[in-house]
């Protein structure tokens, strides 16, 4: 594989090719290259470009430089948070990426249908030491009626089964929502694997019911098998 050129008025693409290639999820050498000529051109500060930086290093792993240019935007929206949070998330940095969700409130920034889910996910994968937080995540989501959103109610269900190794608080969002097959998996799944594998193979009996009409696939059918 060729290493990549350096940038010059002579080699560069037009404008739109830089940063269609962006998208392409491109190598790191070849990401800081286009970088490098962004900035060369008092590009790299265009609040969509910078957003399309982001999430290339953030493919890379990059978190540091994901962090370094959202650090550098004076006006930061919630799409900015967004992909930093998604970011620290994606890497396996949960703790950074809730520390970064509190810090919306400080920039008046608020939470959508994406930052959400994200932050429980955080909660999630941080286990019982992070229950608190995902309490204060669903009281936001709950003000604006976030909550009755599809891969809202998703999160806090795995949530809850993670964090407070309690069914009924994950079994009252599922109670609320319009379900599907993911929230299917989130319930059976949490049953499972706190040891209620009579409660998981009865909601997997009650999903196939007549009334339900929401056909079962492989992840349900093995998280229902007591183990």
């Amino acid at each position: 594989m060729k290493e990549p050129q350096p940038f010059d008025e002579t080699t560069t693409p037009r404008f739109d090719r830089l940063i269609e290639t962006l998208d392409t999820n491109p190598p790191i050498k070849t990401l800081r290259n286009l970088h490098t000529h962004l900035i060369l051109r008092s590009l790299a500060a265009d609040p969509p470009t910078s957003i399309k930086l982001m999430r290339a290093y953030a493919a890379r792993g990059d978190t540091v430089t994901v962090r370094s240019l959202f650090d550098g935007m004076p006006r930061k929206n919630v799409v900015f948070f967004n992909v930093l949070i998604r970011s620290y998330v994606n890497n396996g940095l949960y703790r950074e990426a809730l520390l970064a969700f509190r810090d919306m409130s400080a920039h008046r920034v608020t939470p959508d249908n994406y930052t959400l889910p994200c932050a429980l996910k955080a909660c999630s994968c941080g286990g019982e030491g992070c229950l608190g937080v995902g309490r204060q995540i669903h009281a936001a989501a709950l003000k604006p009626g976030l909550d009755a959103n599809l891969y809202v109610g998703n999160a806090l269900i795995t949530m809850y089964f993670k964090c407070a190794r309690s069914s009924a608080d994950a079994r009252r969002v599922f109670s609320s929502m319009a379900c599907d097959v993911v929230s299917w998996n989130a319930l059976i799944a949490g049953l499972a694997q706190n040891r209620e594998s009579v409660e998981a193979v009865t909601a997997l009996k009650e999903m196939v019911g007549a009334a339900r009409r929401v056909e079962p696939d492989g992840v349900l059918w093995q998280a229902s098998c007591p183990r």
